[in-house]
Formats: structure tokens, sequence, C-alpha cells
């Protein structure tokens, strides 16, 4: 998956946060979705092919078309992540085959076909399926709690050692999680059921509500989108235990919604069937989803305190 991480305002300490494996990785991918803009523009002989896995929707290759800010920000990491493989494999001097290509791209920069700003928008990640953009307003926060639970765990970080903020923040989501799992097992298996009783909703067990919870979290039958935007998922072991602490958090902020109104029930339900073809497509409700409040896990201050004191040895 073509991809990269905003980790810091400072694409140079954005850079030094990266794990060793991602240096030359992510700055290979960045330079293709550059060069994939140069071709959808028409610029003559980018240095990269265009190429299919950057798809219109990949959310980092949007943001750069956003504005100039974003666009330049993505030039400078990608130089930076150079800079820092030379730095730790002891490969000053030397030169990548990446090198020209960065330079290129330095060197065209789209500004006619690029909204002119010195002010980078808030950024896109790849994989918005994860929801860590619901825990705060801190993009910053939310970047970082998702590099902690996808990457690196057991990488290397040579001659800089793991970032400083990153056991605080792993630490945070392992505290965290089972808060939030117990919360949503509390909504599915007493207060749901005794609602929808109450109520007479259309369904009432458990795994019902999780089924229709779940393909509401991943806008589809989620068995099957699990496959390709829940990283490393495990068929053998239940989905609950295998979701990322902001994916709980919007499955009991869903779960409350249910809880809600016999309509909000029957909708959901009823597209979570047209999902698995159980139902006419016709009856389809995108509106629905919009009506979903999401208020983030976070307050301001909260998040605010949790980035300056994973900042601190």
């Amino acid at each position: 998956m073509v991809n990269f991480f905003y980790l810091d305002h400072n694409p140079r300490k954005t850079a030094q946060y990266y794990c060793d494996k991602h240096l030359i990785k992510i700055a290979v991918e960045i330079n293709q979705m550059l060069c994939n803009f140069h071709h959808e523009i028409g610029t003559e002989n980018p240095p990269f092919k265009n190429c299919r896995a950057v798809i219109s929707t990949l959310g980092p290759y949007r943001w750069i078309q956003e504005n100039e800010a974003n666009f330049k920000y993505a030039v400078k990491l990608s130089e930076e992540l150079i800079k820092e493989y030379k730095y730790r494999f002891n490969k000053k001097g030397e030169s990548t085959k990446l090198d020209s290509t960065i330079e290129w791209n330095l060197k065209h920069i789209p500004k006619k076909h690029l909204p002119n700003s010195t002010r980078k928008s808030k950024f896109i990640p790849t994989n918005s399926y994860l929801k860590f953009d619901l825990v705060s307003t801190n993009t910053i926060l939310n970047n970082r709690l998702q590099y902690t639970f996808l990457k690196c765990v057991n990488d290397s970080w040579r001659k800089r050692g793991k970032p400083i903020w990153f056991d605080t923040l792993l630490n945070f989501q392992r505290d965290k999680t089972p808060q939030q799992k117990n919360q949503l097992q509390i909504w599915v298996n007493k207060k749901l059921p005794k609602i929808a009783r109450e109520k007479r909703f259309p369904i009432f067990n458990n795994h019902c509500f999780l089924r229709v919870i779940y393909d509401t979290l991943f806008e589809g039958k989620w068995q099957t989108q699990v496959k390709t935007h829940q990283p490393n998922y495990n068929q053998s072991k239940s989905l609950i235990h295998q979701l990322t602490i902001s994916q709980l958090y919007a499955s009991v902020q869903i779960a409350r919604f249910i809880g809600e109104s016999r309509e909000n029930c029957v909708t959901l339900n009823n597209n979570s069937l047209i999902f698995r073809r159980a139902a006419p497509k016709s009856e389809f409700s995108q509106n629905i989803y919009e009506k979903i409040k999401y208020p983030k896990m976070l307050t301001s201050k909260r998040a605010r305190d949790l980035l300056k004191s994973s900042a601190k040895k």
C-alpha cells in the first residue's frame, strides 16, 4: 500500500521518527505519488512511470494535491528520508537511485495546478477505516498513535533509537483499549438487547448487533472489508480483539446511535442486509451515516497533555 505518515510539522523530524525499513520504502512511495500527479496534469517526462497503486482516492495522494504547502512538504520529506537513510547506514557522500528523482520533483513544483497556500491542510491518512481521526483534533497525535499501532514494535532505528513518544503512546493504547472493548461488550450484551425488547427492534441478539455495528464501521460486509482494511487480521480471532482503540470507540458511538430509536436500528440493520444481498439495494440509506455523532475521544487539553507527556523522557 502506497503510504506515508505525518508525524511532525517539520519533515526532518518526521524522517527521523521513521523506523529503518520505512526510509527508502516511503521515500519511493512519496515520489510515486508526486510523479503520478505530474502525469495527471500532463507534465512531460516525470522520472517515474505512472504507478497503478496510486489511486485517486488514496488519502495522502489527495492531500498533496490540496495546496502548494502540502506538495512541498511531501517533496521535502522524501529528501529528508534519503538523508536519514544515508546517515543511519553510513552512506554519506554516496548517491541513491532516488536522488535524481527527488531533485527533479524539487525543481518541478506544479504551482499552476495547486492552490497557493503557505499553510498545510489537515493530513489525510491512507487507511481511514482505522478511525484514528476520532481520537482528537490534533493531527500529530492521531498520526503518531496510528504509527505505534501499525508499525515498528519489533523494528529498529539505527543511531536514533525509538522516538521518545513511541512507548508512551503505545502504552496509552494498551491501557485504554480494554476500557473501550468493555464498553462495547456492555452495549451489545446488555443495553441493546434490553432496549430492543422495550422498543421492539427487528434484532435483539448480541451477534446481530455486532454485525450491524461492524458493517457500519467498515461501510460494507465486515468479513470482506477487514481483509483489505484491517492490518494483520486473523480470521481465527474475534474481531473485537483486533480493533484499534479508535475503532472500538467508534463502535460504541454506533451502538449508542442504534439504541436511540427503533428507526436507527431498522435503517442500519437494513443497510447491513443489503451489504449481504439479503435486502433490495433500492432501500439503502446513505443519509443515516451522516446522523451518527462521533465526538472526539480526547478533549483538546487532554490531547495536548498526552502529546506533551509523550515527549518527555
